[in-house]
């Protein structure tokens, strides 16, 4: 497992800017253990320039895992690069997990949907980012103190058995972010075998049910609940985030978190800015893994 961090600047108001929070995030993927494909087209950051429309991606980047499943199941995460809701001043990622690529950038038929991840061009200011990851997960806190308009969080893992090891099964993607008006939560399982899955617009938490106002500190102990990921049926934990109530922590706060008797370091992003979890409780947020 490994961390990569930077200082992002989302307010974006020149194409060497816009380049410059773009290429940390490529940076950063690499940095944790992943590697990039061959794939022809993909993105050159040295002389990239955003289109000038809202919402619009301008070039990509395929990403593998590099573990030993990787031969016989393989993972294949494409990041697309571009402008957000605001195509002067705003950052854009979209994300999509499949089981192969044509070499020309193009995910196969075994795929999640396209997923966007923005940051409002409202906020100016540096913010905290991070990619936690190993060479079978990628984790993603962007601008992880920024609030409800521009902190985003995505993990990309392959699914847990019940001792928190990597299986065979297929891979989850989940994000939670909420901002410039596009509402994302999503979980979305990929199974090596069809039939597939239908994506959930929720995230899947051992919170569920719980009142919106209830706080899990006790003492000078503050609970988390583990996210799990929804296919045909409910899937161990994933790795790279939990879930806590917003009133109990600051958003910044790192800590360590026993997951699957393991200690691991989280990071709390605050503001609630998931929204509802599993559409039902509008207090909570999420903690990404930081280490």
């Amino acid at each position: 497992m490994t961390l990569s961090t930077w200082t992002s600047t989302v307010n974006v108001t020149t194409d060497a800017l816009w380049r410059t929070e773009m290429g940390a995030v490529s940076a950063a993927i690499l940095a944790v253990g992943l590697v990039q494909t061959a794939d022809t087209g993909q993105i050159n950051f040295a002389a990239a320039v955003r289109s000038g429309v809202a919402n619009t991606a301008v070039g990509y980047q395929i990403f593998t895992f590099n573990d030993a499943n990787q031969a016989l199941y393989p993972c294949y995460i494409k990041v697309e690069y571009g402008s957000g809701g605001v195509a002067t001043t705003s950052c854009s990622l979209w994300i999509t997990v499949g089981t192969s690529t044509n070499g020309a950038g193009v995910i196969g038929a075994i795929s999640t949907a396209r997923y966007q991840i923005q940051c409002s061009a409202a906020t100016a200011g540096s913010f905290i980012s991070g990619v936690s990851g190993s060479t079978s997960r990628l984790t993603l806190g962007w601008c992880t103190n920024g609030g409800n308009t521009v902190a985003n969080w995505f993990t990309v893992e392959r699914i847990q058995n019940s001792a928190g090891a990597d299986t065979t099964t297929g891979l989850v993607f989940i994000q939670a972010s909420r901002n410039l008006g596009v509402t994302g939560n999503f979980d979305q399982v990929i199974y090596f075998a069809n039939p597939q899955p239908y994506a959930s617009t929720s995230v899947g938490t051992m919170m569920i049910n719980q009142p919106t106002a209830i706080s899990w500190v006790v003492g000078v102990n503050t609970g988390t609940g583990p996210i799990l990921p929804i296919g045909f049926g409910v899937h161990p934990a994933v790795q790279g985030g939990l879930t806590y109530f917003n009133g109990d922590l600051t958003a910044g706060n790192q800590f360590t978190v026993s997951i699957y008797g393991s200690n691991h370091n989280f990071l709390a992003i605050g503001s609630a800015n998931i929204g509802t979890l599993y559409n039902l409780n509008a207090a909570a947020s999420i903690l990404t893994r930081w280490d």
